[in-house]
């Protein structure tokens, strides 16, 4: 069932009155206070709910974990707490009362506002440029320019249709260079790190939205289809979309993935020492952050289940190769329009560098 409606002036957390806008937000004080101590003091929450408490009637709104979620989700942003709030709070927490769970809440609450600003971001992305990884690694982060969208109609283009999947992958680049460990590497590994797994991470990604929609299949982040009507009535192509499109979201549907465990599956995906080419040092630093991430994975997974929390890691892990299926998918799916379809369409660079990791050649 769907929430009932809000009431003017209500808290947009827990719906009692509001009593001001809050770091963005029109919110209660109740619930300012626990956002900036949850936040400032790294307390790390887990829910045993599918992180949903306050997504339906009845649900248990004293549940922490959910009610911080909720916060992220409304905007609160914790760059609005004040200078003297921050230096407040932290002298008040000994050093070393600083544990392993305290850092791993910091580095859950970072993947989360990173993962909400590329979802927002998504929903108005509409640029024609055509970088190549070689620039995207060279170039500064380019989400400011993706903020100021350029309403392109794109049937009047080259390329027919809004390459969502390009653009999403431009954005899951932005992702990857905000991690901790991306500026550590050379620039070779860095290209290599982004042709290998942007694809991967976009595909997971957009999973991810739709399956949080209760969608079975990827649909564009305005719940549009990410084709037109047109091809997917096509007869040598409506299978091929249909299976891209819901590979990736049947064993999220199937685990009923949480929030925590696909941000923690992203870095998975993201962080492969295994890929050819990589400097010793490139491995070495990404095989670190791999770890830690692991580590916070069963850590999550001991504190929910400790029974079935080392079936549930490698369950969840194995998504990871049913991502590597998608390569082949959208080549098929590619090469099918440009044969039957528009012999001159083209595709951007991103892709087809991607593609070409695997030994698919779009170009």
């Amino acid at each position: 069932m769907s929430e009932p409606p809000k009431k003017p002036f209500a808290c947009a957390i827990c719906r009692n009155k509001s009593s001001g806008c809050h770091y963005g937000v029109l919110s209660c004080d109740a619930c300012k206070m626990f956002f900036k101590r949850t936040y400032l003091m790294e307390k790390y929450y887990t829910c045993r709910r599918q992180e949903s408490c306050y997504n339906m009637d009845g649900g248990n709104r004293k549940c922490k974990a959910c009610r911080f979620k909720k916060c992220l989700e409304v905007g609160m942003n914790p760059e609005l707490f004040s200078r003297s709030e921050s230096q407040i709070i932290s002298t008040n927490i000994p050093t070393q009362l600083i544990t392993q769970d305290h850092r791993n809440a910091e580095f859950l609450q970072k993947l989360k506002i990173l993962d909400k600003t590329r979802h927002e971001v998504f929903k108005i992305i509409d640029t024609y440029e055509n970088p190549s990884f070689v620039d995207l690694v060279r170039q500064e982060s380019r989400l400011s320019c993706y903020l100021r969208p350029k309403n392109i109609s794109w049937e009047n283009t080259e390329r027919k249709l809004k390459p969502w999947g390009s653009l999403g992958m431009l954005l899951a680049v932005e992702t990857i260079k905000s991690l901790d460990f991306y500026p550590k590497l050379l620039l070779s590994d860095r290209i290599l790190l982004l042709e290998t797994v942007t694809l991967k991470s976009f595909h997971l990604s957009v999973a991810f939205d739709s399956f949080s929609q209760k969608k079975e299949k990827i649909l564009a982040p305005d719940g549009s289809e990410m084709f037109p009507d047109s091809l997917n009535k096509m007869d040598f192509c409506k299978d091929l979309i249909m299976r891209l499109l819901t590979t990736p979201v049947k064993p999220l549907i199937a685990m009923k993935l949480t929030e925590t465990e696909y941000l923690l599956l992203g870095i998975i995906v993201i962080c492969n020492p295994e890929i050819d080419g990589l400097s010793p040092s490139g491995k070495a630093i990404i095989t670190a952050f791999l770890q830690k991430t692991i580590n916070v994975l069963l850590q999550f997974c001991l504190i929910n289940n400790p029974r079935s929390a080392p079936s549930r890691l490698l369950e969840i892990i194995s998504i990871n190769q049913i991502l590597n299926r998608q390569f082949h998918a959208s080549y098929k799916l590619f090469d099918a329009l440009r044969k039957q379809w528009d012999p001159t369409m083209s595709f951007q660079k991103v892709l087809v560098e991607s593609c070409k990791t695997r030994g698919y050649d779009l170009s």
